[in-house]
């Protein structure tokens, strides 16, 4: 008997996980289980700080000493809108999608350019790889 309660817990257990699993919602609202929950949380890159949630991260702080900066301050972006979207696991803790990023002469956000996003193995890192011609990596600290 004191077996069979045992096997009951475990199977309880198994379903609970099953039920509360996180899947991962994109723009184009398909749920796909690839993992972005574990991207999502604060992510400060010294300049700007990055939320992200289901895929999708979006500006939560630009601060002074940012290119983007202008950008915000002429009314070319806003708080709340995405930074990178439509991320989608490409591999152990890697995930594709697209970045915003700026030119720095006009002072305007760029077409969206294609990224891969590394996070560290103790998930406290996070490093976008940025395309050669825009600039370098970015790497953002998890807060």
């Amino acid at each position: 008997m004191k077996n069979f309660f045992k096997l009951l817990g475990i199977a309880a257990l198994v379903a609970a996980i099953g039920f509360f699993a996180v899947s991962c919602k994109t723009e184009d609202n398909n749920n796909e289980n690839n993992d972005c929950e574990l991207l999502d949380g604060v992510w400060d890159r010294g300049d700007i700080v990055v939320t992200f949630s289901n895929g999708i991260g979006v500006f939560t702080q630009i601060n002074s000493n940012s290119g983007w900066i202008n950008v915000l301050n002429n009314g070319k972006i806003k708080i709340g809108d995405q930074k990178f979207r439509k991320l989608k696991k490409s591999g152990n803790l890697q995930w594709s999608g697209q970045e915003r990023t700026y030119d720095t002469a006009t002072e305007n956000s760029t077409d969206w350019n294609n990224t891969t996003i590394t996070l560290s193995t103790d998930g406290q890192t996070l490093r976008a790889n940025t395309p050669a011609t825009i600039g370098p990596d970015s790497i953002y600290t998890k807060q």
